[in-house]
């Protein structure tokens, strides 16, 4: 196991920066508005440190790299909504019209029933997500088997 993690330690680092953008509003308020944009920023910039050069330590192609770029950026919606529905069924979701309060407090499974527009907006993320993930496994496994016969 500890091999494993030393051969993928970029791979690794690269996978957990994604999940750091979910915290950069967070940092807005120790380290200012500049500040946040600029961790933001290093983010994305060791994230194409590793498409360019890091992946090629660890044998992964440019493809393959790019195929995960976009696997982790469309992941990242759905731990945002799996975040905010966790946020409505502790703290609540309260409807609120373009102008003026409208509904009552909701809390609990009866928040994420009342949270339409978000569950319709998440459904259309997650779909994409899918489809986004199906084929990228469906591909790799079809590169593995060719890799496999030679």
């Amino acid at each position: 196991m500890l091999n494993w993690i030393k051969t993928h330690k970029f791979s690794i680092i690269y996978f957990v920066s994604f999940f750091l953008y979910a915290f950069t509003p967070a940092l807005i308020y120790p380290l200012g508005d500049y500040g946040a944009v600029a961790v933001a920023l290093l983010i994305f910039l060791f994230q194409l440190a590793y498409i360019i050069w890091l992946r090629r330590r660890e044998n992964v192609s440019l493809g393959r790299s790019i195929a995960r770029f976009f696997l982790y950026l469309l992941a990242m919606p759905n731990v945002w909504f799996a975040w905010y529905y966790i946020d409505i069924f502790n703290n609540g979701y309260t409807y609120w019209s373009l102008f003026n309060y409208v509904g009552d407090t909701y809390y609990g499974f009866e928040a994420w029933e009342k949270s339409i527009f978000e569950r319709s907006v998440f459904g259309l993320f997650f779909i994409v997500f899918a489809v986004y993930l199906a084929l990228y496994l469906a591909i790799s496994a079809a590169i593995r088997r060719s890799q496999a016969k030679k």
